[in-house]
Parts: structure tokens; C-alpha cells; sequence
């Protein structure tokens, strides 16, 4: 996610624990402990079923949700997209917010038996 974001300076800090100079190169250990913040390094561990709320016009979720959630199917887990081509990333439109309500209480009683 770091090298796909428009906020890359936010990711590395919540990675590295400090602000990156954008001078300088990053290290392989830096690469490394940016990719182990990432989901997309946990995605074999997860078991819990996972549903994503995703407006296609959101620059800070990246369009390699996808991969993200064909590894979550891939390993067994339940994986849902609800995507919404014209929201970006909050989700406001009513009908948009109408429809992630219903699906999420949907999804929730689904999977909470």
C-alpha cells in the first residue's frame, strides 16, 4: 500500500513509528516492516469473515483490495465486496449509506450464530 497510497508519508510513519525522508531511499528493513503492517502480509491468519465497503472513487484504499480479498477466498475464508462505483472513500450518498446498512446488519446476523 505504501508505494499505491496518495498518503505515503501517514503509512510509513504508523509503519516505521517515524517521519520518512522522502530524500532518501528506503531500506530493505524498511520495506520489510512496511510490508508487515500491511493486511495484505496477514491475510493467510485471517478467519474471521470479512466484509469490505469500498467506494471505486477512494484513493486511499487501493484497487488491490481485489488480490487482497481473492487471498481471503483462497484460504477459506468468507470475503464480501460491496462496492459502490461513484463513492469515494467516506461512503456518503444516501443511497449508498441505505444499502451498506442493510447489507451490513444482514452480514452481521449472518455470521454471528
Amino acid at each position: 500500500m505504501h508505494d499505491l497510497t496518495d498518503i505515503t508519508d501517514w503509512t510509513a510513519y504508523e509503519a516505521l513509528g517515524q517521519w520518512p525522508d522522502f530524500q532518501k531511499v528506503l531500506s530493505p528493513e524498511e520495506r520489510e516492516k512496511l510490508f508487515a503492517s500491511s493486511p495484505a502480509a496477514h491475510a493467510n491468519k485471517i478467519k474471521t469473515p470479512y466484509l469490505l465497503l469500498i467506494g471505486e472513487k477512494d484513493l486511499r484504499v487501493v484497487p488491490h483490495y481485489r488480490g487482497f480479498i481473492r487471498t481471503l477466498q483462497a484460504n477459506g475464508s468468507t470475503a464480501k465486496v460491496l462496492s459502490y462505483p461513484e463513492s469515494n472513500h467516506p461512503l456518503i450518498e444516501v443511497e449508498v449509506e441505505s444499502d451498506f446498512v442493510i447489507n451490513m446488519i444482514k452480514w452481521f446476523d449472518q455470521h454471528s450464530q
